[in-house]
């Protein structure tokens, strides 16, 4: 019985804790609000300056819910797509903000959107579409939503696992304790790295997400272990946009066409270690993984 006592009594007490945690999970809006209002009046005069514009004005933030506010401007304004992208996400990363967000930039006028981009904890659920095309100047206002993680919270996670540590833990320590005389032998790792493919000087480790060169390990995203598995596959052949686009999005049921090609730079900054590694984009066609000959 006091064997037993051992792991019941740190299992009440964990869930207790995520008991009262989870009720004062959310905090006070107020103290939200407080934190959003500067960040956001931050990014529309970053806004402006990347536009030229050092003398207009950012109107007030419009609270429109909880999670979401409004970013005016005095006069009109001219806006890059990759300014936009980059001034929030910077801002946002400066001002501890969450990390899940949609942007949607309107038009005055007709109060329709014209540009907007989602961005996620999980980098590989980005949706960033249409960089590099300037908006015209005119007049837009700015609506960001800060959703809430929608994954579990990082305490519930340690705690859950704590908890089933000490749910598995009692039969494991009882049945060590029957059988504490008996040598059990120690086993090998099961690593493997059976999958694991030579590209140039790189070793691609696809069940595992990363590349590996000179002992050093480059983490790759999803979508990036994806698309270098393809084309590995067929080095020094041109692979069709629209097969890369249907074999790596198309479970997701939206392709975004300019997704691609950022995954693709992203994808070449990191093979760049390797002089004899060329990731080509072949025009009207697709791209292709050119291994040459140093």
């Amino acid at each position: 019985m006091p064997h037993k006592l051992l792991f019941i009594f740190p299992a009440t007490v964990l869930i207790v804790f995520l008991a009262v945690y989870g009720s004062t999970e959310n905090g006070d809006p107020n103290t939200e609000e407080s934190k959003y209002q500067p960040a956001l009046r931050l990014i529309g005069h970053k806004l402006l300056l990347s536009g030229g514009d050092n003398k207009s004005r950012v109107l007030p933030v419009k609270k429109l819910s909880n999670t979401e506010f409004q970013i005016q401007f005095e006069n009109p304004i001219s806006l890059e797509p990759d300014s936009i992208f980059s001034i929030i996400n910077k801002t946002r990363e400066f001002a501890s903000l969450p990390a899940n967000y949609t942007a949607n930039v309107f038009e005055c006028a007709k109060n329709e959107i014209v540009y907007s981009f989602a961005m996620f904890a999980i980098d590989s659920n980005n949706i960033v579409p249409c960089l590099g095309r300037t908006l015209p100047k005119g007049c837009y206002y700015i609506n960001i939503n800060f959703s809430p993680s929608t994954g579990p919270n990082k305490i519930y996670i340690l705690a859950g696992g704590l908890l089933l540590l000490l749910v598995f833990a009692y039969p494991a320590y009882s049945h060590f304790r029957r059988k504490k005389n008996i040598a059990i032998p120690e086993r090998e790792s099961t690593v493997s790295d059976m999958n694991a493919i030579n590209i140039g000087k790189f070793i691609f480790h696809f069940d595992q997400r990363h590349l590996e060169i000179s002992g050093e390990r480059i983490e790759l995203t999803d979508k990036e272990t994806k698309l270098l598995h393809i084309f590995a596959s067929a080095p020094n052949e041109i692979i069709d946009r629209q097969k890369l686009q249907k074999e790596v999005w198309e479970n997701e049921g939206v392709i975004v066409t300019r997704s691609l090609d950022v995954f693709i730079s992203k994808l070449r900054r990191k093979l760049e270690k390797d002089a004899s590694i060329r990731l080509v984009n072949v025009h009207g066609k697709g791209y292709k993984l050119e291994l040459l000959t140093l």
